[in-house]
């Protein structure tokens, strides 16, 4: 039966479709709160056991926690970190450029001077440094639903929190075939603790416990990270069995207002994500247009709340089908002229960093 192993051998998977199509599932369930709606779509679908915007989230953890900690295992932590922030960084730069300048320009009820010396306004600038993100800009969007300028990024703390957390594991081998089972089973424990004894949940998140990142929000999303994680480094074991799959869905609708729905979401969402990415025959290749789910995710934000307050829209589908294309194309933009010019950056610095540390070992 094929394993996560064989399937990661091949080159021709659907992790970039997968991703392409989270991100753009995280546009369309924004335009209904960011339009005063009802529930997304997703969400009455599945009863509110979970939303649009959050599946498609839990799906990029999934996926960055399979595929960070194969980065994390075979690289140097020079290489991991420098591919990390080159990953991260510069399109994040380019957003946080495009919000001060073009949204806040066109959008703010301030004067000139007084936005552009607002301490906010450089708050938001300096959003490249992850910890922590500034929401809003002065003047902007203030008094409607959702005044954040670009709410997408909160979960950039928490992917960051976790991307630096890996290596640290590693180091502390903790993510070895024989302890990385009892540190998931550690995060469980204190995930169930966390949620019985000190009410911590959706809804009460509970404390920082790093910067912009509570409590709730590093568990739940953490879990569904490590869940990847684990099995990347279970890879050999773990067959991708579409019979398995179908059984993951109709588990998932079976426990749905049960006291099982919770851990029953966990592992069929994560089981049916690697399954779809990486256990089928790849339905299409997007290696021409390249990977413009990141850009897609950071601007789409941003982009609707200007096209509400633009055209006074209401009407969540509208916001839907005038904002994709926009977003589309500034992704595209951040990928061809910012984000694969940095991953050639990356990769020439990996290549560089092998070729010198084989030089070394030869001596």
């Amino acid at each position: 039966m094929k394993t996560i192993e064989v399937a990661l051998q091949s080159k021709y998977n659907n992790i970039d479709l997968i991703r392409i199509l989270a991100a753009i599932l995280v546009l369309i369930a924004h335009s209904w709160p960011l339009t005063g709606s009802e529930v997304d779509p997703v969400a009455s679908v599945t009863g509110g056991l979970i939303g649009g915007g959050s599946l498609a989230v839990c799906v990029f953890f999934v996926l960055s926690g399979l595929l960070v900690t194969k980065s994390a295992l075979e690289r140097s932590t020079e290489d991991y970190v420098i591919s990390r922030i080159l990953r991260i960084v510069p399109a994040l730069l380019l957003v946080s450029l495009f919000d001060v300048i073009i949204i806040g320009g066109f959008f703010t009820n301030l004067g000139f001077r007084e936005y552009i010396t607002n301490p906010t306004t450089m708050e938001h600038l300096l959003n490249f440094m992850v910890f922590p993100i500034q929401y809003n800009l002065p003047g902007v969007f203030e008094g409607g639903t959702y005044p954040h300028v670009n709410g997408s990024l909160w979960t950039l703390p928490i992917e960051c929190a976790l991307y630096i957390f890996l290596p640290i594991l590693v180091m502390l081998r903790l993510l070895t075939r024989r302890t990385a089972a009892l540190a998931l089973l550690a995060l469980i424990s204190i995930f169930i603790y966390s949620s019985l004894y000190l009410n911590i949940s959706d809804a009460s998140r509970g404390p920082f416990i790093f910067k912009a990142v509570q409590t709730w929000s590093i568990l739940h999303y953490g879990l569904f990270f490590f869940i990847g994680s684990f099995s990347y480094i279970y890879r050999k074991e773990i067959p991708l069995s579409g019979a398995l799959a179908i059984i993951m869905i109709i588990a998932l609708y079976g426990a749905k207002g049960t006291s099982s729905q919770t851990p029953v979401l966990y592992l069929s969402l994560s089981y049916i994500t690697i399954f779809l990415a990486i256990g089928i025959p790849q339905i299409f290749s997007l290696k021409k247009i390249g990977d413009l789910s990141y850009g897609t995710y950071i601007f789409a934000w941003p982009v609707q709340k200007a096209v509400i307050t633009a055209f006074a829209l209401t009407n969540p589908v509208a916001v839907a089908v005038f904002a994709l294309p926009l977003t589309l194309v500034l992704a595209y933009g951040s990928w061809r002229f910012v984000e694969r010019p940095m991953l050639n950056l990356k990769r020439k610095f990996v290549l560089r960093s092998t070729k010198e540390s084989t030089f070394v070992s030869n001596q």
